[in-house]
């Protein structure tokens, strides 16, 4: 028989959800940590790190296939701009729409296609991830799903309803729903003829669609789900046999923050500490109770730690002058752990 395992909500994630309650200038009283530990026992287990509206960043190009009948899609099979799905098959189908490339002469005709798009959604599938899915343009996913999703496909969705109730039934208590974004992915997969449809690439419209799209989801299904906005929230959501759902933001520039404009034009200055409290007072505000200061490129509050070769370049075309001698070092770094492995293994292991 299996072993039900306490949720991790009472330790980490309840300390996430008090944090969130003590804002800049805005100090809240919390439940003290005795009194959080004397609560009833909860058991199930925690998914900390979830992305179910993927289909909407990113200007809603590049990730393909809504969440459940209802959804918002940027196009669907038969290139219907926004709309909302009515069935699975309108939801998980033909990827021709977003994937694929402008054609009227071959069936099925495909005239909201974008080749520009199309070839570098192909290259991040075979380049970003090693041995990646790369299901040809036009693979549908319902009904058999012969082609995505996969373990190691990304620009497909992996997070259908049923999916993440089956989850539910094998223990999912907790699930943190990330909005996501990434302006210089969204910006590449909004080049070329066709870019109707297409939604925001800015971190803070991708974020804020995405916040509102994932409460209307969860209100969709309230039999078996629940936003949690504190951890009280979280405790009454689980005891009742439900699953909480606490939303967050992971996203390179929160309320777009210091964006530079261009590749050769300085960053904008850095915000002040009332317009970060501002800001995060409105994503608090939003729904908001879990969050990334710092993603995958320098921001107003950091720099990024060097994740992947893919996203170094990106950082440096989002950089002002001032900053390129960092990355000029980095990418010296790693021209040297490519061409001497060896070096990199004693390096590692120091």
């Amino acid at each position: 028989m299996r072993k039900s395992l306490p949720v991790v909500s009472a330790s980490l994630g309840v300390l996430l959800l008090v944090l969130w309650q003590v804002r800049p200038g805005r100090a809240r009283p919390v439940a003290s940590v005795s009194a959080l530990t004397k609560w009833p026992p909860l058991t199930g287990f925690v998914d900390l790190h979830t992305h179910p509206l993927s289909n909407l960043a990113f200007g809603g190009k590049l990730f393909y296939g809504g969440v459940d009948i209802g959804s918002l899609l940027p196009a669907d099979p038969d290139c219907n701009d926004s709309v909302r799905a009515t069935s699975e098959a309108q939801a998980l189908g033909n990827d021709n729409s977003t994937h694929g490339g402008w054609d009227l002469v071959n069936p099925p005709h495909n005239w909201c296609g974008n080749l520009d798009r199309k070839w570098i959604i192909h290259a991040l599938q075979t380049k970003a991830v090693k041995n990646g899915n790369d299901p040809p343009s036009g693979s549908t996913g319902s009904p058999d799903f012969g082609y995505w999703p996969k373990w190691n496909d990304i620009t497909h969705q992996k997070m259908w309803v049923e999916w993440i109730r089956r989850a539910y039934q094998g223990g999912l208590r907790v699930m943190v729903a990330l909005a996501h974004n990434n302006k210089t992915l969204g910006d590449l997969t909004s080049l070329g003829w066709h870019s109707a449809g297409d939604y925001p690439t800015d971190d803070k419209s991708s974020a804020d669609l995405q916040i509102r799209e994932i409460q209307s989801f969860v209100r969709r299904h309230p039999d078996f789900m629940e936003i949690a906005l504190t951890a009280a929230d979280v405790h009454r959501i689980v005891s009742a046999n439900k699953m909480a759902v606490v939303v967050g933001v992971e996203i390179d520039h929160i309320g777009n923050f210091q964006v530079a404009i261009g590749p050769l034009i300085p960053d904008r200055d850095p915000p002040d500490s009332s317009a970060v409290r501002a800001e995060i007072d409105r994503l608090y505000g939003e729904g908001v109770r879990y969050i990334f200061p710092i993603h995958l490129l320098d921001n107003a509050f950091g720099g990024a730690a060097a994740y992947e070769d893919l996203f170094s370049p990106m950082t440096v075309a989002t950089l002002s002058w001032q900053r390129l001698g960092r990355f000029s070092k980095l990418f010296s770094g790693l021209a040297i752990l490519h061409a001497r492995p060896a070096l990199g293994r004693r390096m590692h292991s120091a």
